[in-house]
């Protein structure tokens, strides 16, 4: 009997001290240990039998070590197994923990993949920063929801980690790769893979600081859905590689590497400052959904290079690196500043940007000139002496398809043996630094047989009467545009203007009769170049609404519950916005200061009912004047999670209870505003005389 009682105290002090030497802290542990999350709930709980995924990122930390954990959550560790009493201990030979390469994957029934399950965050999760951990996804049905778009949600300062196969929202960063961390992999290629990292405060991924290199972004939907289809916009940008971080990779060749970069409030993919240089963004949908056929605007540049970033590269000329960057608001690559040069841009599907395909500007890329395109049949140009042109045929001044390339002589004279496709034929030029040029001015082939001009239409800014109602408004009321004495009522400002005592706008009241025969209200607007947020305050076509700042603004944008709508002025084939209704509120890219007269209609009662699904809307408010944001969006209580502002300073903010991230303090009648809304509700919102 003694000898079994020795027996059973050795194996207990053996254990204990294999224990104690396994899970103390920097233990060497062997690879590949598998840690299972199975509930959706964000605590730190030890014995309850589930392990979050906050426990699960600390024990591959090793900020939690596997003896403390209980019976259930032990069998959730690989290769642990639970010592029942006098022991009471979970115990690994191959503990989880810093020294080991651990994976954490998400249980299917808790995460089923056909109906992903939503883990909530109270806060930022613990930093990766042991280095080669990874978070897998793929063969679950995982949400990560920061709420309230104030932390960053998972943040990596270490070596050789990768998130992959989850959807990221809620958080101010999704993704956060930071301080000297390389190699490191979000997304994935195969099938599953890929994470969303949308409806983010400020962007879906950011690589930041000098020494932090060699990392890759591929095979996500980033200001998306998880569709690929409907934006979901970032609040700021898809992917931001800023502060000197280097030779880090955006996409890929491959099959499956691409990401989709749509859908996000300023661009798709932002490279900035000094220092940042030999990134590489390559094979990705810019703008588009997943198809590549359909808009999801980015509201500014699909790719934005800017102050001082060097010698990165936008697409390539090996089959699979060509990015397809469309239907963005604004450029389609835009590069900024004197000193940002050698940045080199070939290969690429550029069309249907509000702005121009690409803009060197400020001295970006030396502003290196654009060849000219002399000859079609056989294309011939001339350009900076042996620099290397590229070739694009397409419908516009951009370059839709990737023809392939040449090489100029010594005096800058260059032909291309090919046959371009048409209908227009475009060039860029690449000199020996890597700096791209703008596009060539188009070259229409003589093969193509014009269509006929359709008849000029009256523009929305002609006015033949002077009584400062567009003729085509005019017609539409059945008004005589010539005649200044046939205004319509409801919409002269000019009581002299309606006197020909005929009932133009059809309400049943002639001229002085008619309350609408008098000068109309109107507010001024004044807008500087760059983006604006406003509210429209009459009823018209886009054509009328944005008549007063016709020639200088590039493009429009309108949310609805399907996506954004887009006007751009004189390429009614890109736009999709037909009207606007009172209230609406909508986002103007000025490209020339102006000032706006906007009209202001009779309100249509004392309050509006606003219905509002899940995600970000546009509205414009019409209470009154210096109202608290507090009480601006007091409707919607518990149903969303932030708003924004846009002013000239930028964006000002408001997340509710959080009154130290905040500094919107108020809002004005008629003020525009985006606001996240997290779960469906019906909102009421006064109307001010």
């Amino acid at each position: 009997m003694k000898r079994f009682v020795l027996a059973i105290l050795l194996v207990t002090v053996v254990a204990a001290g294999v224990f104690l030497a396994l899970n103390r802290p920097g233990a060497e542990a062997s690879p590949d240990a598998t840690i299972t999350v199975n509930t959706t709930l964000d605590n730190i709980y030890i014995g309850d039998g589930v392990l979050t995924l906050r426990e699960a990122m600390m024990l591959a930390t090793g900020d939690l070590a596997v003896g403390t954990l209980g019976p259930g959550e032990c069998t959730l560790v690989s290769g642990a197994v639970y010592l029942p009493p006098p022991n009471d201990f979970c115990y690994s030979s191959d503990p989880p923990g810093k020294e080991s390469a651990d994976t954490i994957v998400f249980d299917p029934p808790v995460f089923p993949p056909a109906s992903p399950a939503t883990i909530h965050l109270n806060d930022a999760l613990p930093v990766l920063d042991t280095g080669d951990d990874t978070l897998d996804g793929s063969s679950a049905g995982v949400i990560v929801d920061g709420v309230s778009h104030t932390f960053i949600c998972f943040e990596i300062t270490s070596d050789n980690n990768t998130i992959k196969g989850m959807e990221i929202n809620g958080c101010w960063v999704g993704v956060y790769v930071h301080d000297g961390a390389q190699n490191n992999t979000v997304g994935g290629s195969n099938p599953g893979e890929g994470n969303v990292l949308s409806a983010n405060g400020h962007c879906g991924v950011s690589i930041s600081g000098s020494g932090t290199n060699g990392n890759v972004v591929k095979g996500n939907y980033i200001g998306t859905d998880a569709s690929g289809t409907v934006a979901a916009p970032n609040g700021w940008g898809g992917v931001s590689i800023v502060d000197g971080a280097q030779d880090n990779t955006v996409g890929g060749s491959n099959p499956g590497e691409g990401n989709v970069l749509s859908g996000n409030l300023v661009y798709g993919v932002g490279i900035d400052h000094a220092g940042t240089n030999g990134n590489v963004v390559k094979g990705n949908c810019i703008g588009t959904d997943a198809s590549g056929t359909v808009a999801v605007s980015n509201l500014g540049s699909g790719v934005r290079i800017s102050v001082g970033p060097q010698d990165n590269t936008v697409g390539g000329t090996t089959p699979g690196e060509g990015n397809l960057i469309a239907f963005n608001g604004g450029e389609g690559v835009r590069v900024f500043g004197a000193t940002t040069t050698g940045n080199t841009i070939r290969g690429n599907s550029i069309h249907s940007n509000g702005d121009k395909g690409i803009e060197n500007e400020d001295g970006g890329n030396t502003e290196l000139p654009p060849p000219t395109v002399d000859s079609v049949g056989s294309v011939f140009g001339t350009a900076c002496p042996d620099c290397t042109i590229d070739i694009y045929s397409g419908d516009e001044d951009e370059g839709r398809l990737y023809e392939g390339s040449t090489t100029a002589d010594g005096d800058g004279n260059w032909s291309f043996s090919g046959t371009p496709g048409g209908p227009n034929i475009t060039a860029t030029a690449t000199d020996s630094d890597g700096n791209t040029s703008e596009f060539s001015e188009p070259l229409e082939p003589p093969w193509p047989t014009p269509s006929p001009s359709p008849t000029p239409s009256p523009t929305p800014t002609s006015d033949s009467d002077g009584d400062t109602v567009p003729d085509d408004v005019e017609e539409a009321f059945g008004s005589d545009p010539d005649d200044p004495d046939s205004t319509p009522e409801a919409l002269a400002f000019d009581p002299d203007t309606c006197t020909d005592g005929v009932d133009n706008d059809g309400d049943g009241l002639t001229d002085a009769d008619d309350e609408g025969c008098a000068v109309a209200p109107t507010r001024t607007l004044q807008w500087s170049p760059g983006w604006h947020n406003a509210t429209w305050s009459g009823a018209s076509t886009p054509e009328e609404a944005f008549a007063c700042a016709a020639g200088n603004y590039a493009a429009a944008y309108r949310l609805v519950s399907g996506g954004w709508e887009r006007y751009f002025p004189d390429r009614p084939d890109l736009s999709n916005m037909t009207d606007l209704a009172q209230y609406d509120a909508f986002l103007i890219l000025v490209t020339e200061e102006v000032t706006c007269e906007m009209p202001v209609a009779e309100p249509p009662g004392t309050e509006r009912t606003l219905d509002w699904g899940v995600g970000w809307q546009n509205e414009g408010w019409t209470g009154a004047d210096g109202m608290p944001p507090e009480d601006v969006f007091d409707c919607a209580e518990d149903s969303y999670a932030a708003a924004y502002r846009l002013v000239d300073g930028g964006w000002e903010r408001h997340f509710p209870g959080r009154p130290d991230l905040s500094n919107m303090t108020e809002l004005e009648q008629y003020d525009a505003f985006l606001i996240l809304v997290t779960a469906p509700v019906s909102c009421s919102m006064a109307i001010a005389p």
